[in-house]
């Protein structure tokens, strides 16, 4: 399963060279060059593949600034697999010793410790200091549900809201679940965004590994990248499939919601909310209708929709792994996603991503806006009366 480059030759030649990509790419419309385009990354891969332009600075920056927002897959006439023929250029830019060194070290870390903060694994539920007894009494436990929390909402202490707030509502509706503690490593998508894909294959096996030995049937993240690579990636670069059904907390909360047993019975709240797709739930997978349905369940209420939204949506900038190579790059697109907010006046915006959830709420710091950043399960939580 394993593929080259060279297996992408044909389709980068399928470009026509009709700039439609380069109309709705983040990057470009921030910097300006056209290298740094979707055609002008495809044109790079390809003098990279045929021995014309060896990997250089202008190259990594080219490659490593696209934000794996696939709006350009989405736009283009030709079926030009604009993200997949960067990631390829990426492994192949990462071989070469020609990765950033910020991603490098991402890679080091998921080496040496399994997760991309170099914390020790030990630290995997510090997190859970509001519901620490839930927690304990979960760990490692037989059960057929399975929550796969990830890096960023184990490790990074402003966004425990996220897995707190899900604990909270599988307890309160009395659902049997399991975690796997110290024992879950990084879901690999950092490695795989820097262009690595052997390691790939050893976290496939563990963590299908680890939940299966639970009798875990059905695995839910909070995490946009760690549902892709749990559902989708792992396949798709290594050819094994999960032993069991992987779900987003979006999917998992609408299906409660249909069987009645998710039910709002403790008031409203009063709130005007707007809705982020994720680009990873979004136009890499097509989940928009959950979340929304969720959200307009919830008594008292109000949502509205960005003036772009679903396949249109705006990249927060979060994504691709791109933050550590160009934070500026990153904070342009976060902060014109709360301009976006602010023109329709809304209370909050909630997304089903950590990195989203992360990188917006720091350009509403910035603007100093009145606004609240939310996770799809902190507002579920909230109108469960469970905050």
């Amino acid at each position: 399963m394993h593929e080259k480059i060279e297996n992408w030759a044909q389709a980068m030649l399928k470009c026509v060279r009709c700039a439609k990509c380069n109309s709705v790419c983040p990057t470009l419309e921030e910097r300006g060059w056209e290298v740094i385009g979707p055609r002008g990354r495809i044109k790079m891969a390809l003098g990279m593949l045929q021995g014309k332009i060896s990997p250089n600075e202008l190259m990594t920056n080219g490659q490593y600034t696209c934000l794996i927002c696939n709006h350009c897959v989405e736009i283009c006439p030709s079926g030009v697999e604009c993200t997949e023929i960067i990631l390829h250029a990426r492994e192949e830019m990462f071989n070469r010793s020609a990765a950033p060194q910020t991603s490098m070290m991402l890679i080091e870390a998921l080496e040496e410790e399994h997760n991309i903060f170099e914390m020790d694994q030990e630290d995997r539920t510090l997190w859970s200091m509001d519901v620490e007894d839930v927690v304990e009494d979960h760990l490692n436990t037989n059960a057929k549900i399975g929550y796969f929390i990830g890096c960023l909402g184990s490790f990074m202490g402003r966004l425990a809201q996220i897995p707190t707030a899900l604990v909270k509502v599988m307890d309160h509706l009395g659902l049997d679940f399991t975690l796997l503690g110290e024992e879950e490593w990084c879901c690999g998508s950092p490695y795989y965004l820097a262009g690595g894909r052997e390691l790939l294959k050893e976290y496939a096996e563990h963590h299908f590994s680890a939940f299966n030995n639970l009798g875990v049937e059905k695995v839910v993240t909070t995490c946009a990248g760690c549902y892709r690579v749990l559902k989708d990636i792992y396949t798709h670069v290594t050819g094994l499939k999960p032993p069991f059904e992987v779900v987003h907390a979006n999917e998992f909360l609408v299906e409660l919601l249909d069987q009645g047993k998710l039910q709002f019975n403790n008031g409203s709240l009063n709130k005007i909310v707007t809705y982020h797709d994720p680009c990873e739930l979004g136009r890499h997978v097509g989940m928009y209708d959950e979340p929304r349905k969720l959200i307009q369940a919830i008594p008292g209420v109000a949502f509205k929709e960005f003036p772009d939204t679903k396949k249109d949506c705006l990249c927060c900038g979060g994504g691709g792994g791109v933050k550590g190579v160009d934070a500026d790059l990153a904070m342009a697109r976060a902060l014109k996603k709360v301009d976006q907010a602010k023109l329709i006046n809304v209370e909050a915006i909630v997304s089903g991503c950590p990195s989203c959830y992360d990188n917006i709420n720091e350009a509403i710091k910035k603007q100093e806006a009145n606004i609240r950043m939310m996770d799809i399960v902190e507002i579920i939580a909230e109108a469960l009366g469970l905050d």
